[in-house]
């Protein structure tokens, strides 16, 4: 699929650079997009694994509520919880990250101006927003091989 998008990219490449749009211009403007889709798929990503998360829980309490389970296991399977879902949470503010670097490459090259981001400079240039951008697609396939490798009680997600 990712070569797919590669080969779509540099077809549309070669398209524009006949029409008189410069390459930058096409890089610049998929960055945005990607920034703009990633931002909304990283907030339902981050919805749905919360309520997922939060529903494993609330089914331990509440079989310990009915007696089923000692307050000792319940916490022990809480525990493990969020053990399991820790993975995921790191994914998710990897990708918060690397969205918020992507933003603040394309700002640089927008305003031509050098900004400092957590302490790290990200340069004005366009191959700093295509890595940007490339860096945050890999961070969002991190939050889906972590989703996909979660399991639950009863099976895969």
């Amino acid at each position: 699929m990712k070569r797919h998008v590669v080969l779509l990219m540099a077809a549309l490449l070669l398209a524009l650079s006949g029409c008189g749009v410069k390459p930058s211009e096409v890089v610049l403007r998929n960055a945005v997009v990607a920034a703009n889709g990633a931002r909304i798929s990283i907030e339902t990503a981050e919805t749905s694994a919360l309520t997922l998360y939060r529903a494993e829980q609330e089914a331990v309490l509440t079989r310990a509520r009915a007696g089923k389970l000692t307050q000792q296991e319940a916490l022990a399977r809480i525990g493990d919880i969020r053990e399991r879902w820790d993975p995921v949470a790191d994914a998710l503010a990897a990708a918060r990250a690397a969205h918020a670097a992507l933003v603040t490459a394309i700002q640089a090259f927008e305003t031509g101006e050098a900004i400092v981001l957590g302490g790290e400079r990200v340069s004005s240039s366009i191959e700093e927003v295509a890595a940007r951008a490339r860096a945050l697609r890999d961070a969002y396939d991190g939050v889906s091989d972590a989703l996909s490798a979660l399991r639950s009680p009863r099976g895969p997600l």
